[in-house]
C-alpha cells in the first residue's frame, strides 16, 4: 500500500503599494493604494506585505467579504461562504429627514462589511429596516451609525424574524377561474413541495417535464409567482425557507389563460 499523502499549498509571493490585482468575483483590476498593518485602533503605513501578513487595504468600495485578490493569468476563487439567516429586525429612519441619504449610504458601507446584516425597506411606507443576528449585533450597528456617521437616528421595536418550514412533501392542485368584465380567465397548476437541508438559499424553484404547448414567457410567469409565494406564502405569512418548490403540470388555455391568472393559480 501507498503511504499516506499530505497535499501541501505553498504561500509565496509579495504585495506592493501600487500593484494591480484581479478580483475575480468582479472581473476587475484594482490598484493597491494604501496597506496598513493594525493595531486595534493604530495602524502602521505599509510597502508591501508577505504571506501571514494580515493588514487592511484603504480604499476599494466594491471588494466584499469572501473575495479574492490575485493575478489576472492565476486566478483563484473560493467557494462562496454562507451565511445564516438574520433572527431579529428593527425599523429605523433618522431623526432629521435631510439625513435620509446619508443614513442609506452607512447602512449600505455596513452591509457590504457584514454579510449577516440585511437591508430592507416596506414598498408601501418606504421605511427602512435593519436585520441582524441578534439584540446585541444590532445594537452595535446602531451605536456605529451614530460615533462613525454622526447619525440621529429613531428606531422601533425588535422583532424576531420568524420563518416557517415543511416537515413533509406534498402535492397541491389547484385550478383559478373567474369572471372579468366581460372574459372569463383561468389556469391550473400543479405543484410539489417538499423539505430539503439547509444551504446558500432559503430556496429552490424548478419545473418538471411541461407540454410543448407551454410557452417560455408563460413558464417565466409561473417560475415567478412560485417564487414570490415561498417568499411570504407560509401558513402565517413568514417567507419559507429550506424548501423545494416543483412545477409539475400546467393547465393553460390559449386564450383564457393571462398572465394574472397564472399567478393567482
Amino acid at each position: 500500500d501507498e503511504p499516506d499523502r499530505l497535499d501541501r499549498i505553498g504561500l509565496a509571493g509579495t504585495l506592493r503599494l501600487g500593484d494591480q490585482v484581479w478580483v475575480p468575483r468582479t472581473r476587475e483590476m484594482l490598484k493597491i493604494k494604501r496597506l496598513l498593518r493594525l493595531y486595534a485602533r493604530q495602524t502602521e503605513p505599509l510597502e508591501e506585505v508577505g504571506p501571514g501578513d494580515i493588514v487592511g487595504l484603504v480604499g476599494p468600495r466594491e471588494l466584499r467579504t469572501g473575495d479574492t485578490l490575485c493575478q489576472r493569468q492565476a486566478p483563484v476563487l473560493f467557494e462562496p461562504m454562507t451565511f445564516p439567516e438574520p433572527v431579529l429586525s428593527l425599523a429605523l429612519e433618522p431623526r432629521y429627514t435631510r439625513d435620509q441619504a446619508r443614513l442609506d449610504e452607512a447602512l449600505a458601507l455596513l452591509a457590504r462589511e457584514d454579510p449577516t446584516l440585511t437591508l430592507g425597506q416596506d414598498p408601501d411606507t418606504g421605511q427602512r429596516w435593519l436585520a441582524g443576528m441578534g439584540e446585541l449585533h444590532l445594537e452595535i450597528k446602531l451605536k456605529r451609525l451614530a460615533s462613525e456617521h454622526h447619525l440621529e437616528l429613531r428606531q422601533g421595536e425588535p422583532r424576531v424574524a420568524y420563518r416557517e418550514s415543511l416537515v413533509a412533501a406534498v402535492t397541491v392542485r389547484e385550478d383559478f377561474s373567474k369572471i372579468m368584465g366581460d372574459a372569463a380567465i383561468s389556469a391550473g397548476v400543479t405543484l410539489r413541495l417538499r423539505p430539503i437541508p439547509p444551504a446558500a438559499t432559503p430556496f429552490e424553484v424548478s419545473h418538471g417535464r411541461l407540454g410543448p404547448e407551454i410557452t417560455r414567457a408563460q413558464l417565466a410567469v409561473a417560475l415567478r409567482a412560485l417564487t414570490d409565494a415561498l417568499k411570504t406564502g407560509g401558513n402565517f405569512g413568514y417567507p419559507l425557507i429550506q424548501v423545494a418548490g416543483e412545477i409539475l403540470e400546467l393547465r393553460l388555455d390559449p386564450v383564457h389563460s393571462t398572465e394574472g391568472a397564472i399567478v393567482a393559480a
